[in-house]
């Protein structure tokens, strides 16, 4: 619907539409990476901190299970803003693992999701899987990290004698030379 001028009424402010649409998606740019900033900084902090947070993060994604149906209660779920916002931060957090070019999957906790009740699985959809499978990789999986956590132990060990027993051998070197020198004296 063109005015007598020729001109769209909507669009008439189409340079103040563009500079604030600008202005907001930098506020939110802004805003995620401060939340991003943030938990990455608890996550850092030690272990219980960071234990919470994983557990706050499997809280949100718990209560939101209502938002995967095709018509939810917008009322029982967390806003789409919120979402969007979350998914942003999540991706900035995961970025130094897919920027890197170290093999940073080792530091990847493959039990994280099987263990503290974090996820219900009786809730999810699996192909030729049963909760006695479930149970079956959680212990296998434990039982593999308790044998890594054991050779990392085992080679500290080995590590720390191989130390005791090069600065006993230096130990002896230098008191050979000295009786050495003694004897030349």
């Amino acid at each position: 619907a063109l005015t007598t001028n020729g001109k769209d009424p909507r669009f008439s402010n189409a340079h103040q539409r563009s500079q604030a649409v600008t202005e907001i998606r930098m506020r939110v740019a802004t805003l995620q990476a401060t939340i991003s900033n943030t938990l990455f900084n608890m996550l850092k902090a030690g272990p219980k901190v960071q234990e919470a947070v994983l557990d706050w993060i499997a809280n949100i994604l718990r209560l939101n299970l209502e938002r995967r149906k095709m018509q939810f209660d917008p009322v029982k779920v967390s806003s789409l803003g919120f979402f969007v916002n979350m998914g942003a931060v999540m991706v900035t957090l995961s970025m130094p693992y897919i920027l890197s070019k170290k093999d940073r999957i080792s530091t990847v906790n493959p039990r994280f999701l099987l263990g503290k009740s974090r996820v219900d699985y009786n809730l999810c959809t699996r192909l030729h899987t049963t909760t006695l499978d479930l149970k079956q990789l959680a212990l296998r999986l434990e039982e593999e990290q308790e044998d890594r956590d054991y050779d990392v132990d085992k080679d500290e060990e080995d590590n720390e004698e191989d130390e005791e027993t090069a600065g006993d051998s230096a130990d002896a070197h230098h008191q050979q030379q000295q009786e050495e020198k003694a004897g030349e004296e």
